[in-house]
């Protein structure tokens, strides 16, 4: 049985986006995908980055083209990555210290 990718928190994401080119192990993990998938997607990234006269390092792809292709919204994370941190710190300020 094949195994389930977990998508990844809002946090991870914007890690992996804040790169200026990605390889195919971080469209995979974009796409919730395996590396096959992922290469699927980065050829056709790569099409689409030839039409526009990109210039395209070896093995990578500009982090501009992925986020258009997988219509991944940024504005969003960067929302949920602020409520996240939020949370997190007022976990840390209600711990209980000695």
């Amino acid at each position: 049985m094949a195994k389930i990718k977990e998508p990844q928190t809002a946090s991870a994401t914007l890690d992996i986006l804040s790169k200026s080119f990605l390889r195919n192990t971080d469209i995979a993990k974009l796409a919730c995908c395996g590396t096959t998938k992922a290469g699927v997607i980065a050829n056709e990234i790569r099409k689409l980055a030839k039409e526009r006269n990109y210039y395209i390092p070896f093995g990578l792809l500009p982090t501009e083209l992925v986020i258009d292709y997988l219509k991944i919204n940024t504005s969003y994370l960067k929302k949920i990555h602020g409520i996240e941190r939020s949370l997190n710190n007022d976990k840390e300020n209600s711990k209980c210290t000695l």
